[in-house]
Formats: C-alpha cells, structure tokens, sequence
C-alpha cells in the first residue's frame, strides 16, 4: 500500500478520488468474463503497438496498430468478450506529431496545387487571347503586346500584372 500511496501522491483531485479504486483492483481471467462487454481504451492500444512492435532488423512496423488491433480483438472474441472501443481524451505525444505534420503537408500540396491551377489558367487565357487577336485580324507580334491584351474582352491576364 505505501508504493501505491508513493505513486499517487499528487495535488491532482483526480488521482486522489481514483486512489480507492486502485486499491480494491483484482486479476480477473479473460474465461471468467465470457459473453460481457469490455471497454477498450483505443488510444493506449494504438501507442502500445506502434511503440512496441518491430520487425526482424529493429525497425517499427508501419501497420503495427492494424496487427495490434487484429490479434488482441480475436484473442478477446475467442474468449467471447464483446470489445466496446473508446476513443476519449486528446491524442498522445505521437500522434500530435503525426496530426502537425499532416497538417503541414496538406497546406503545402494545396498551396503547391492552387498555384499551378492559377498559372495554368493564366497560360490558357494568353493564348486563348492570342487565338482571338489572330481570328479577328489582328497582328499577333504587334510591339504593344499587352495593350493588346487588355484590348480582348475575354482577357484577364493583363490584370493580374497591374
């Protein structure tokens, strides 16, 4: 008991109101609860196996968590315990990582993809202004290109410089 009361010394209320439950914690086998449900914290699974499970050589598993997840629930259905899964709290320090540099990656490639949808749009509009200033007689190297470019109603590249 004086380990549990070490461990659990804190000012966090929380952890003082959680103390007697602690104390009263039994080993229960997994046979001893066929056919109920148990709540499953789904957020310290997925840490637990992308932290732990590796490969041959050392490296993390890039799927670990599906593994994880596969054999832990079949083991959980062998014993006919109905798995609920909880997804409560804010994301562990991994995945708060993860989260940012998505974040990050989507902001470049829609940045990346908006630009060249702009300069590709502003390619089609110069010739389809050099298409209509050829149609309609006009010289196509004539010395004030833009002047000529502003002249076309349907021109709107000119602007974009000014």
């Amino acid at each position: 008991m004086d380990a549990l009361n070490t461990c659990w010394a804190t000012s966090d209320v929380r952890v003082h109101t959680f103390y007697p439950v602690l104390s009263r914690l039994i080993i229960v086998r997994l046979e001893t609860v066929e056919g109920k449900a148990m709540a499953i914290d789904s957020s310290i699974w997925i840490y637990q196996f992308q932290a732990t499970m590796r490969d041959k050589e050392g490296r993390a598993l890039v799927n670990a968590h599906v593994l994880g997840f596969l054999r832990r629930i079949s083991k959980l259905l062998f014993y006919g315990i109905k798995p609920v899964f909880v997804f409560d709290g804010g994301a562990p320090a991994l995945k708060r990582t993860t989260l940012v540099l998505r974040g990050h990656i989507f902001h470049f490639c829609f940045n990346y993809l908006r630009l060249s949808l702009l300069e590709r749009a502003k390619e089609e509009e110069e010739w389809r202004c050099s298409e209509s200033r050829q149609g309609s007689g006009e010289a196509s190297g004539r010395a004030d290109e833009e002047g000529s470019a502003k002249s076309c109603p349907r021109c709107v590249c000119a602007f974009v410089h000014s």
